[in-house]
């Protein structure tokens, strides 16, 4: 009985730690505001905009960018262009800040030479907040022809139509 009961909690504390390891897949919207999750854009001039996904700090860093540049292809089709080129890229994992006052302790004390006792203690850290993940990136919109070979440049329609809609 016991050793049942053992392999039981072992195998939900396993579950529960699995769970909260996965990344959870981000969701492709607009965002609604500066600390929203999805994506914003902002006109820098009349073929160049600052584009930025932002998640949850679980969520893969690579889908997050995948979906920026989903989006920077969606703006660079619907501005009338063709291709473009990222200038300029940032990205962060996100992950929990907060206050660790983590530490171990033990204390003897003897009182009189009758009384004596021994005291222990432990700390962990306390998560205050989670930054999200975020990637941004500076585009320039160009018309066609795309110059073959050049790393940081993709052919909007390409993109999009390989890749089902996020949405």
């Amino acid at each position: 009985m016991r050793k049942s009961f053992f392999n039981w909690a072992s195998g939900l504390v396993l579950a529960v730690f699995v769970a909260a390891c996965a990344s959870p897949e981000p969701v492709y919207k607009k965002s609604t505001g500066p600390r929203d999750y999805g994506f914003s854009e902002r006109r820098l001039d009349a073929n160049t905009f600052e584009v930025q996904f932002r998640d949850a700090p679980e969520s893969d860093r690579a889908a997050v960018e995948r979906l920026m540049l989903y989006r920077a292809a969606e703006l660079t089709l619907s501005n009338g262009f063709d291709w473009f080129r990222v200038v300029n890229r940032k990205a962060r994992q996100g992950g929990a800040t907060g206050l660790d006052l983590g530490g171990l302790g033990v204390g003897v004390g003897v009182v009189g030479g009758s009384s004596s006792g021994v005291g222990g203690g432990l700390s962990i850290g306390l998560p205050i907040a989670k930054d999200p993940t975020v990637v941004k990136a500076q585009i320039e919109m160009y018309a066609a022809p795309q110059p073959s070979g050049e790393a940081n440049a993709y052919d909007a329609r390409s993109l999009i139509s390989s890749r089902a809609s996020p949405s």
